[in-house]
C-alpha cells in the first residue's frame, strides 16, 4: 500500500524496512558483543549484526518489484542475530543435517514453514489473555 501511494521512492521505502528502523531505535551502536565490542545493526557490513530474510521471488519480477511483491509463502529462511528463526520445508534436510533437529522447530501448518520455539505453548499463553483469538495455521 505504501508503494502504491508513491509518496516516497522505492529506495526510500526499502530503507524504511532496513536501515531506518536501526537508526530510529538507536540500534546502530548497540547489539550483541562481538570480539569485546558492541556490534551495530541495520546493514550488511563487517562488524554489524544482520537479520536476514531469504525469499524466492515470484517469476518474472526483478529488483524492487520482486522485493515488494513477496508474500509469506515466498519466505525460505529468516535469520535473527545469526540464528535460524524460520525456514521453508524445502530446507528441512540441509538444516537438520547440520546439528539442528526437527524438535528445535515447530511446523506452522500447510504452508510448509518451520519456526523456532514452542508455538503451541506460545499460542496457549496468548489464549489465556485473549481466549477468542484465532491462529490461521492452527485450530
Amino acid at each position: 500500500m505504501a508503494r502504491s501511494l508513491r509518496l516516497i521512492t522505492d529506495t526510500q521505502l526499502f530503507a524504511t524496512l532496513t536501515t531506518a528502523p536501526a537508526k530510529a531505535w538507536e540500534l546502530n551502536g548497540r547489539g550483541a558483543l562481538t570480539s569485546g565490542k558492541l556490534a551495530a545493526r541495520g546493514a550488511l557490513a563487517p562488524g554489524k549484526i544482520a537479520d536476514l530474510v531469504i525469499a524466492r521471488p515470484q517469476p518474472g519480477l526483478t529488483s524492487m518489484d520482486a522485493f515488494f511483491n513477496l508474500n509469506p509463502s515466498d519466505l525460505l529462511l529468516v535469520l535473527h542475530e545469526g540464528k535460524i528463526r524460520l525456514f521453508d520445508d524445502s530446507l528441512l534436510e540441509p538444516i537438520t543435517e547440520h546439528a539442528l533437529t526437527e524438535e528445535d522447530f515447530q511446523p506452522t501448518g500447510p504452508d510448509g514453514k518451520y519456526v523456532a520455539g514452542d508455538l503451541p505453548g506460545l499460542m496457549q499463553e496468548i489464549r489465556r489473555y485473549c481466549p477468542k483469538v484465532s491462529f490461521p495455521a492452527f485450530p
